[in-house]
């Protein structure tokens, strides 16, 4: 309860010292703090998924992030039916999130933590250069060029090390590939939709259409023995709190999508995740590896080039 409690404070603390200071660097703060919160929630969505199965952990993980994001605007007393007539598109946000967290969950156990950001952030790099190439979700234009090649493919060559020491199996690396490319386009989403409405409105959109999109897979799952209606019941109670992270990571990422491009965002995020999931990795009793650790770093110089070329380009 108290953990519950510390999310609620830490959602709104985020929101309050955004909207005070608005300067560039809390973007990049609250950027960094919500892709470690990302890489935890992995762990604790793919706990609960071994816990029961994937269908049924989706939907308990988007139930207590509705109830968590519900309350805050009860708190804040926001009408979260007043959206202006955004256009139905703006609200596929949750429908989008849902098959990043099948995706995790499908992947989490199969190959370790630190692949599986990996592959989810190669996934994110592609998708993020496409939406800056052609100015997706009215983000400004900026131009893939052959000089970045050389960046991309320093960032291929460091997610080959962050794999180093993981089994490979092509079911796990496509799920995760596909995640990143989930991750980026519903954020990006949720975040046009916070820019017309508000960062928690947003939010709370985003978990009712992801309830009611993993309600009917679960429910379609059950006949064909991909399912049940057995509730697992555990005494860690840290593997139902997936959904509550999940509601502090997207309202961060309604606050700061819009203000950077969505390459810059991927770095911070790369980064982040990636050095978050070789701990946690660490702390579930795989050994240091000096190669994923080298591979971290060279993945990130990769990007850095890119982001180099871009201001270069730009000045």
């Amino acid at each position: 309860m108290s953990y519950f409690f510390l999310l609620c404070l830490i959602i709104l603390i985020a929101e309050k010292t955004f909207n005070r200071t608005g300067g560039i660097p809390m973007y990049y703060l609250l950027a960094a703090f919500c892709s470690s919160l990302i890489a935890l929630m992995i762990v604790t969505n793919g706990s609960l998924g071994a816990a029961c199965d994937v269908y049924l952990a989706t939907v308990i993980i988007h139930a207590t992030g509705l109830l968590l994001i519900s309350l805050i605007l009860f708190l804040r007393k926001e009408n979260p039916f007043r959206t202006g007539g955004c256009s139905p598109a703006l609200f596929l946000g949750g429908a989008l999130g849902v098959g990043t967290t099948v995706f995790n969950n499908l992947s989490y156990g199969k190959i370790s933590v630190t692949a599986i950001l990996a592959l989810s952030l190669f996934g994110q790099a592609l998708t993020s250069l496409i939406i800056d190439h052609f100015g997706f979700f009215d983000m400004p234009v900026r131009r893939f060029n052959r000089a970045k090649l050389l960046g991309f493919l320093c960032t291929f060559a460091g997610i080959v090390f962050l794999f180093y020491g993981s089994s490979f199996a092509w079911f796990p690396v496509i799920v995760s590939l596909l995640s990143g490319i989930t991750i980026v386009t519903s954020r990006s989403v949720n975040a046009e939709l916070a820019g017309r409405t508000s960062p928690l409105i947003s939010t709370w959109y985003n978990y009712v259409v992801g309830l009611v999109c993993c309600t009917v897979l679960w429910l379609f799952a059950i006949p064909a023995g991909g399912s049940s209606f057995h509730f697992p019941v555990s005494s860690n109670l840290f593997i139902y709190t997936g959904g509550l992270i999940g509601v502090c990571s997207i309202l961060i990422l309604n606050l700061t999508v819009k203000k950077m491009p969505a390459f810059i965002m991927t770095l911070i995020m790369f980064i982040g995740q990636i050095f978050t999931g070789m701990l946690l990795d660490f702390f579930a009793g795989e050994p240091f590896s000096l190669p994923k650790l080298l591979g971290g770093i060279l993945a990130a110089a990769g990007l850095v080039t890119n982001l180099w070329l871009d201001r270069r380009s730009a000045a």
